[in-house]
């Protein structure tokens, strides 16, 4: 008889590591939100283009305005398509990440609590804690090592934590709030989902 985690030690796992899921999601999010913004401003900037290629009265003398304008639009859907193929490249990045960590769970509710499968998950599920909180408490070099000794680099958030280290850093020793200030502009949608900002 093959013995299985039970459905609760399985939910238990996973809802623990579920910032490690949550922070690649969040990534992606933020990816796809900032590329549909730029993607709309270059789109906004060609339909103006548009308008004044069509507003241009058909005359002879009108014709080097009409080309000006016709290489602009020209640079713009050239430029919007380079901003497209590079958020296709960034989500399809994050799509993979994202894949990677969730790998890391699908056969959880398979594996035997007794077999050495199990045992080896548990120890590259305590080098994941290690290397989190590695990354928090400031030690980025030890945890990227740490990540790749052990399998680990789909799983490393070094550039949130290096972020948030440099931010701390300027409130504490540069009693600097800019930087602070920036990160919650950028952040001000998740700010104002958890009610820290109000709109």
């Amino acid at each position: 008889m093959t013995i299985t985690l039970d459905k609760s030690s399985v939910e238990n796992s996973i809802s623990i590591e579920s910032p490690f899921m949550k922070v690649a999601v969040e990534k992606l999010k933020k990816v796809v939100r900032n590329s549909q913004k730029q993607i709309e401003k270059e789109m906004n900037v060609a339909i103006d283009l548009i308008d004044q290629i069509n507003n241009v009265p058909p005359k002879i003398q009108e014709d080097e305005t009409r080309k000006f304008l016709y290489s602009k639009l020209l640079e713009k859907l050239l430029q919007l398509q380079e901003e497209i193929k590079f958020s296709k490249e960034q989500e399809s990045s994050f799509v993979k990440l994202i894949n990677q960590r969730a790998l890391e769970y699908s056969s959880l509710d398979s594996l035997n609590p007794n077999s050495p499968e199990y045992t080896n998950w548990r120890n590259k599920r305590l080098d994941r804690f290690l290397m989190d909180y590695m990354m928090r408490s400031g030690y980025q070099e030890s945890a990227t090592v740490l990540a790749k000794c052990s399998g680990l680099t789909s799983f490393s958030d070094n550039d949130i934590f290096e972020r948030l280290i440099s931010i701390d850093n300027s409130l504490r020793k540069n009693q600097n709030c800019s930087e602070c200030l920036s990160w919650c502009l950028e952040n001000k949608i998740s700010l104002r989902k958890m009610n820290v900002i109000t709109p």
